[in-house]
């Protein structure tokens, strides 16, 4: 018998109280009625203070003591989602009379390699779920957790989790492992919208948009979907939908452009949480290259991203999340490059300062000053005051002459100084304070976005 699957994924704010959760049933019993054969896939309910969320628990943890293992804070954080399946599950069963069946992630299928916090999905055996499916059963699945695989002294079986909106990532891979015939991420608002409707009560929601501009909004801010989510879904071509669980909008279809879009310059506009930006200044040009590829080695190996870097011949600068901060220092500070080139006697060595007032620093210098053939210098790692990232996302800004002028009058107008700005081939970042970030946000959506549905009107 030839399956319509279609995986339906509820978000924690979707199922954070009765209401919620009796749409997100419904929303799963219409599929059912309608032909199809759902898979669901649950978030922990609620958000922080809520009892069963991820990041209580969390807090729980770490009110008895900061460094809680990570395995076992893995198998903390994986009980919202598994509380989550089991009243969801019954919830269904209970309004509509349907078979559920609540399903931890090791038990959909899902092996995932052991880097407990933020695993990767290794591969998927769903043959438990296609079980299901086949008695005419509804699988809730636990969404943003894994299982590991065996490992060399013959251990496995470790739960593990995804990362921040893993359980987008689970849906979609999900959705590829069984060939389902579309992915539903299931929200509080209508769909991907032009701009964050808290700061552009104006923002409207998009009808469909690319794969490629959900992936670098996502990356770029916007919060309706995971960008590893959005970016599995665009390399196998999978159907997929963000809608409201509360509600009868259509929502928003991610597709290939070609197919269902009508591009505009600019689809809508993103903003990045806090950011710190950092700036580091290099004595001589020649050795920029060797202090450069060692310092975002060393940010690389920590796993900290980095956002909108830029160079000079003798300057590097960066923004990264303003959470990062404190890694940033244990990281970099006191980090020794040294740079020898064949003609001269004797190592120049630059020293990393992160900040002022480090003693590791300190301690470090003098040791190498005390060494012979070593010229010690210092690279100091200046943090900037918090700002935000605020970019103009859309297909055909590259083709398009002079939307870099526009944007610039447009922050003029508003009174907000750019800081920094950065492009893709469909992006267009500004850096601005964290003060000014709403400000900047509403004047880019009413020059770019909403000035062309005026003029589409008229």
């Amino acid at each position: 018998m030839e399956r319509r699957i279609v995986v339906q994924k509820f978000g924690g704010s979707s199922l954070a109280d009765d209401t919620g959760r009796y749409a997100a049933a419904q929303r799963v019993i219409g599929s059912r009625h309608a032909g199809l054969s759902p898979v669901v896939v649950v978030s922990a309910m609620g958000r922080y203070g809520a009892p069963y969320a991820t990041d209580t628990m969390i807090g729980f943890a770490r009110s008895i003591g900061p460094d809680v293992a990570k395995r076992e804070l893995d198998l903390l954080m994986a009980c919202g989602e598994l509380i989550s399946t089991v009243i969801m599950a019954h919830t269904i069963r209970h309004l509509s009379g349907i078979n559920t069946v609540a399903v931890t992630g090791g038990q959909a299928g899902i092996v995932t390699n052991w880097d407990f916090g933020s695993a990767r999905i290794r591969r998927i055996h769903p043959e438990y779920l296609f079980h299901c499916l086949d008695r005419e059963k509804v699988p809730v699945v636990a969404g943003f957790q894994g299982i590991t695989d065996q490992d060399r002294h013959g251990v496995h079986g470790a739960v593990t989790t995804l990362g921040r909106g893993g359980s987008d990532t689970t849906a979609t891979a999900l959705g590829v492992a069984m060939q389902a015939e579309a992915v539903e991420i299931y929200t509080d608002v209508d769909g991907v919208l032009s701009a964050d409707p808290d700061i552009v009560p104006t923002a409207h929601t998009l009808p469909a948009i690319s794969y490629e501009e959900i992936c670098e909004m996502s990356y770029l801010g916007a919060k309706v979907i995971h960008p590893r989510a959005a970016e599995m879904a665009m390399h196998h071509d999978l159907a997929l939908w963000i809608k409201r669980t509360r509600g009868e909008g259509q929502g928003t279809f991610i597709c290939q452009h070609s197919d269902h879009t009508d591009p505009k310059v600019v689809t809508g506009v993103t903003h990045s949480g806090v950011v710190a930006p950092v700036m580091l200044h290099i004595q001589d040009q020649d050795d920029k290259p060797w202090v450069e590829h060692e310092l975002f080695r060393l940010l690389a190996t920590a796993d900290i991203p980095v956002y909108i870097a830029s160079t000079t011949p003798t300057t590097i600068s960066f923004c990264l999340d303003k959470s990062n901060v404190e890694r940033l220092k244990a990281v970099l500070n006191a980090v020794v490059v040294p740079v020898q080139r064949p003609s001269e006697r004797g190592v120049r060595v630059y020293i990393v300062r992160v900040g002022e007032g480090s003693a590791t620093y300190e301690v470090q210098r003098r040791m190498i000053e005390a060494a012979p053939q070593m010229h010690p210098l210092t690279v100091t790692a200046r943090i900037g005051q918090e700002a935000r990232i605020v970019s103009l996302i859309g297909l055909l800004l590259q083709d398009t002459p002079g939307v870099m002028a526009r944007m610039a009058r447009a922050l003029d107008r508003a009174g907000i100084e750019p800081l920094q700005t950065a492009d893709s081939r469909i992006s267009l970042s500004v850096l601005v304070s964290d003060a000014q970030a709403s400000a900047a946000v509403s004047a880019l959506h009413q020059e770019f976005v909403e000035s062309e549905l005026e003029a589409a009107v008229s």
